[in-house]
């Protein structure tokens, strides 16, 4: 089998930064490295009948189930406008060696080529663990239709080792896999220098926090918590980045927001990172997910971390990690000691030095390196463009 174009399915333009989370633009601009060939498939809801689910049906079923999070890109008629573009991409792309989709959801059967499906985690993961309740009835019968999509695959590839495992049991005969690595997404394209770095931190009294409105829970305790810090320390700072002031009921002196800072402009893309090795500590207490993609791209420009516990993050990077301090759900008082502990922390620099060296080959080089071994393995040859 030589892999030299793949046709790639992604909610949004998977050539553009914003599109979930930078990770189809890394992975896709990686593959193009190796000389791959990308088609490219926007499989995103149509904007106009979204608005009108979203304002209208789904306001109706919420009535009826009240925490639902069945969204029209879950519905059936989105999923019959993306099969009709699987088919027709089918047509278009005669060529292609595989289909590759980011998400769960979706295969080709018009196809005898292989499909390959990359994601975070299931439908049925967010509801069971993450919302702690059973799917309702709407939920269940997409679910039937991503599992049938996970059994169908060739291969499955879950960005986290917990929820590859989970997949695993319930689809004994899909090929379900984590490449035992993860990726930061960055846009640096500069080489570090730890040493300026790291003295700038040392004299650094700013507290950065990455997240857009899902994380507006951790935000507001982390508010709270820098009113405690700036009784002791009125020099401190803390710098937004995600959120806009009026986001809040009231923002303390020495915060700033800053919003979404796009990385496709230059001087926003400088601006962030600028914010992300200037700052003392990385700090996001949201309950049950605290951003893992900014948190570890945090720890890799030499952050360390305050972050609520979770266990994607705890089964890769273990309990009691020398540079992350874990704080208790909603404990205002705990998250500013854990925060002042760091800032006032002797060993400060190591903290540093052990955030950036956890993460250090967390490149999308290396992880397309393990990509293409998996797919390696299946077929039987070499692990490159000529696969």
């Amino acid at each position: 089998m030589n892999l030299k174009e793949i046709t790639v399915f992604a909610d949004g333009d998977s050539s553009k930064v914003k599109t979930w989370s930078n990770v189809p633009y890394f992975f896709t601009h990686e593959l193009m490295a190796r000389g791959i060939k990308i088609n490219r498939v926007n499989t995103g809801p149509n904007i106009c009948l979204h608005s009108f689910f979203e304002r209208r049906l789904f306001c109706i079923w919420k009535f009826f189930s009240r925490n639902s999070v069945f969204h029209f890109e879950r519905t059936g008629l989105h999923y019959w406008l993306t099969q009709r573009k699987i088919k027709q991409a089918t047509r278009d792309f005669p060529r292609t060696d595989a289909w590759l989709f980011m998400n769960f959801s979706f295969y080709n059967k018009y196809s005898d080529k292989p499909s390959f499906l990359f994601c975070d985690w299931t439908f049925e993961y967010l509801i069971r663990e993450r919302l702690g309740r059973k799917p309702d009835l709407l939920e269940w019968r997409y679910i039937k239709k991503q599992n049938k999509a996970i059994d169908k695959a060739a291969i499955v590839i879950s960005l986290f080792p917990k929820i590859a495992n989970l997949m695993q049991v319930h689809h004994p005969r899909a090929k379900i896999s984590h490449l035992h690595t993860n990726v930061v997404n960055s846009f640096y394209k500069e080489n570090l220098n730890a040493d300026e770095i790291l003295s700038a931190k040392e004299n650094s009294t700013s507290l950065l926090f990455i997240g857009d409105i899902k994380y507006i829970e951790g935000a507001r305790l982390l508010l709270a918590a820098y009113v405690i810090l700036k009784k002791y320390d009125p020099k401190i700072t803390l710098h937004i980045i995600g959120l806009e002031s009026q986001d809040f009921d009231k923002i303390p002196s020495g915060v700033t927001c800053y919003g979404y800072l796009d990385k496709e402009d230059e001087s926003a893309c400088k601006k962030y990172y600028d914010l992300m090795m200037s700052a003392k500590v990385f700090i996001n207490p949201t309950p049950l997910w605290a951003g893992y993609s900014s948190t570890i791209e945090a720890m890799f420009f030499y952050n360390p971390i305050v972050i609520a516990p979770y266990d994607d993050f705890i089964d890769t990077f273990g309990e009691s990690p020398s540079f992350a301090a874990y704080t208790k759900k909603s404990d205002v008082p705990a998250l500013a000691f854990s925060i002042r502990r760091i800032l006032q922390s002797p060993d400060y620099r190591q903290l540093c030095m052990d955030a950036h060296q956890a993460v250090e080959d967390y490149t999308w080089e290396n992880y397309i390196d393990k990509f293409l071994h998996k797919i390696s393995e299946l077929y039987g040859s070499a692990a490159s463009a000529e696969l």
